[in-house]
C-alpha cells in the first residue's frame, strides 16, 4: 500500500474493501426486486449480511438473489419478519400503510428508506454519486465501465440493466462505489459522496418540490455534502447547475 511523504498510509481505489459494519446483520428489503434495491441487496450479501425480502413481481434480479441465498417472499405481509431482523429497508414508493411495513413496526424493527442505507454503504467506501434530472443512469454506467476497464474493481448500482456491465449492479473488491443520486423525495441528501456529479437541473418531481427554485436549492444542499477534499463535477453549460 503506498505511503505519503510523511509516512502516513495513502489509500487507493484498488485497495481491497475493508470489512463492513453490515457483516452478520439481518436486513429485510420491502420491494427487493427494484433495480436499486436488488443491487444494494447483492452488495450487502457480499458484505456478509443475511438478506431477506419481498417482491410481488419476481424478476431476474430476485431469482439471482435467491440463488445466492436470499429468502424472498412474493407477498408483502411480513411472513419473513421477526424480532431477529436488525433492519427493514423500503423505497420511497412504499407507503406507511404497506402491510409489511406495519408488521415491521409491530415487531419494533428499525426501518429506513433505501437512500439512507445506500448512504451508509457509500460511507464505507469511496463514493461517486451521480445526480441530475436526466442522464443519471447513463452517466453512472459510463463511469462504472471506465473504472472496470481501467483495472479498478468497483461496486456500482445503476437504475437499470446495462448489458455492457453484466446487469445493473456489481459488488467489487475495490473501494470505489458508484451510484445514482436521485433528487426525488430529496433522497440524495442521505448520501455520502467523495465525488458528486451534477449533469443538469430541470423541473421534475413537482409532487415533492414547489418550483424550480426549490429544486435548485435541493441540488445545492446535495453539493454541500461533498467534503472539502472531495470533488464536484458539474455541467457548466446548464444555467441552473451554475446557480
Amino acid at each position: 500500500m503506498p505511503t505519503t511523504m510523511d509516512g502516513s498510509t495513502q489509500l487507493t481505489l484498488t485497495d481491497v474493501q475493508a470489512a463492513s459494519r453490515f457483516e452478520g446483520r439481518r436486513i429485510h428489503f420491502i420491494g427487493i426486486g427494484g433495480s436499486g434495491m436488488s443491487g444494494l441487496a447483492s452488495i450487502l450479501l457480499d458484505a456478509g449480511a443475511i438478506v431477506t425480502g419481498s417482491e410481488p413481481r419476481p424478476n431476474p434480479q430476485t431469482f439471482a438473489l435467491s440463488q445466492r441465498g436470499a429468502k424472498i417472499s412474493r407477498d408483502q405481509i411480513g411472513e419473513l419478519l421477526g424480532s431477529e431482523i436488525d433492519l427493514v429497508v423500503r423505497t420511497a414508493a412504499i407507503p406507511d400503510s404497506n402491510q409489511e411495513f406495519i408488521a415491521a413496526r409491530a415487531y419494533g424493527i428499525r426501518s429506513i428508506k433505501y437512500a439512507e442505507l445506500l448512504g451508509q454503504v457509500m460511507q464505507e467506501r469511496f463514493g461517486v454519486a451521480v445526480s441530475g434530472t436526466h442522464g443519471k443512469s447513463t452517466t453512472t454506467a459510463m463511469i462504472a465501465y471506465a473504472l472496470i476497464e481501467s483495472g479498478i474493481d468497483p461496486s456500482f448500482v445503476v437504475g437499470g440493466t446495462v448489458p455492457q456491465l453484466g446487469g445493473g449492479s456489481r459488488s467489487g473488491q475495490g473501494r470505489a462505489f458508484i451510484a445514482e443520486a436521485c433528487e426525488y423525495d430529496r433522497s440524495f441528501h442521505a448520501l455520502h459522496p467523495t465525488v458528486a456529479v451534477v449533469t443538469n437541473i430541470e423541473e421534475d418531481h413537482l409532487d415533492c418540490y414547489k418550483d424550480i427554485d426549490e429544486i435548485v436549492a435541493s441540488f445545492r444542499h446535495f453539493a454541500q455534502i461533498v467534503p472539502p477534499d472531495g470533488l464536484i463535477i458539474a455541467n457548466g453549460e446548464d444555467r441552473r447547475v451554475l446557480e
